[in-house]
C-alpha cells in the first residue's frame, strides 16, 4: 500500500486516505476500495512502526 497522504498528524486529523485491498481466497480474486483512518497519535505510532506487533516488541525491547 502506497499512501502519500500519510504524514505525522500534528498536521490535521483524521488522515484519510483511499486504499484497493486485494483479496484472494479459494481461486479467487476481488479488489474493494476503503477509506485508511488514522485518527488518534497511538494509531499513528502504530503505523508508522508497521504495525501494532512491531511497536509493541520495540517497546518491550527498551525496557
Amino acid at each position: 500500500m502506497t499512501c502519500s497522504a500519510i504524514r505525522p498528524l500534528r498536521e490535521a486529523r483524521p488522515l484519510r486516505c483511499e486504499v484497493t485491498v486485494r483479496i484472494e481466497a479459494d481461486g479467487q480474486v476481488q479488489e474493494i476500495t476503503t477509506t485508511l483512518r488514522i485518527d488518534t497519535p497511538p494509531e499513528e505510532a502504530y503505523y508508522m512502526h508497521g504495525g501494532i506487533l512491531p511497536y509493541v516488541m520495540r517497546q518491550l525491547l527498551t525496557l
